[in-house]
């Protein structure tokens, strides 16, 4: 509990974007429950649901809370311009990941993780995380700064996709139509 409670800890000296320049600094920590609390939000806006959806949405709201967790073990946030470069994200992105799950067994830890092997989870979170980064932007945009222009149009764009992508789980999966239209932010 006190390695957990410590890397938690962590979370809030962590800090999103830290290579960048932004008037704004945001820790892990406040950018996660942005994340969650977004999650809520558009969660608790899907009306008529089967039974089974109860589940989903458990598993959102906690994948949420900790979908940052392995910066608290890398011990900072991995730019997206690293782990989505189209030279060799792919194979970053694996590496950071079997360290972090390899960092997680030790601390005996990976159980509580392993319950968010559900794609559709991650792909609702994303969604949230996309939102939570957009609106970290718009926060430095309306203090001056304009060096995130590139960023935010790559996260409307990745909204968008995640959008239909969420729009779709629901309908292939839970039998539930629902559009994020009025939602959204932009």
């Amino acid at each position: 509990m006190k390695e957990f409670v410590n890397k938690i800890i962590t979370l809030d000296n962590i800090k999103q974007w830290e290579e960048r320049d932004s008037v704004i600094k945001e820790s892990v920590s406040q950018h996660s429950f942005k994340v969650s609390a977004i999650c809520v939000f558009l969660l608790e806006n899907i009306t008529d649901f089967p039974n089974e959806f109860y589940d989903f949405k458990l598993k959102c709201v906690e994948y949420s809370i900790l979908h940052d967790f392995d910066e608290s073990i890398l011990g900072r946030d991995i730019s997206h311009v690293v782990k989505y470069n189209d030279f060799n994200g792919s194979d970053i992105r694996e590496a950071l990941t079997e360290f972090v799950e390899h960092k997680l067994e030790s601390m005996k830890l990976k159980s509580l993780f392993n319950k968010f092997e559900d794609k559709d989870v991650k792909t609702f979170c994303k969604l949230c995380d996309w939102i939570g980064l957009y609106t970290f932007i718009i926060r430095n945009e309306n203090m001056g700064v304009e060096a995130f222009e590139i960023e935010r149009q790559y996260c409307i764009k990745n909204i968008n996709v995640k959008i239909i992508e969420c729009e779709e789980i629901l309908k292939n999966r839970f039998g539930i139509v629902f559009s994020f239209e009025n939602l959204i932010i932009f």
